[in-house]
């Protein structure tokens, strides 16, 4: 038997498909206007209470929670108008056992990352900051993000 009699058998079980599917839903609903409008509001209303100061103050963790509540109950809401069977543990369950294994579902898994971990939170809405400052230029064609440092003059 040489290499050329292998066959490559992909493991296609009933959890990947619950998981697949759930990525493909959360895909289509943060991609969403009614997504995208939320999720907006809701750094216009916050961006300007957070700093780029290494210190977290208090109301930064009640911010984040309240988005927590937000977009947690918003996907499992519509994940659920969308799966019958959909189940919030499972995923999760099913997510901490992939996470980093594969490179097409790592813009959601960011996404879901800003709901569960603070940093991740505070990293986005301070990019988010960083652009309503005028800090941030994007140049579309060619993909090049250009910042200025922090506490820099808009003057050259």
């Amino acid at each position: 038997m040489d290499g050329s009699d292998f066959i490559d058998v992909v493991d296609h079980t009933e959890s990947s498909e619950f998981f697949d599917e759930v990525i493909g839903h959360i895909q289509d609903i943060i991609l969403s206007e009614e997504f995208q409008n939320l999720h907006e509001e809701f750094f216009e209303q916050h961006w300007q209470i957070f700093d780029y100061g290494e210190e977290n103050k208090i109301e930064y963790t009640v911010i984040f929670e309240s988005y927590q509540l937000i977009f947690e109950n918003f996907l499992t809401k519509k994940l659920m108008d969308c799966m019958q069977h959909f189940s919030m543990e499972r995923f999760d369950m099913e997510l901490r056992q992939r996470r980093g294994n594969k490179v097409g579902e790592s813009e959601i898994i960011d996404l879901i990352d800003t709901i569960t971990d603070f940093q991740k939170f505070k990293e986005e809405i301070l990019d988010y900051r960083s652009k309503k400052e005028g800090r941030v230029a994007f140049i579309e064609s060619s993909n090049i993000l250009i910042t200025r440092p922090y506490g820099s003059s808009s003057a050259g």
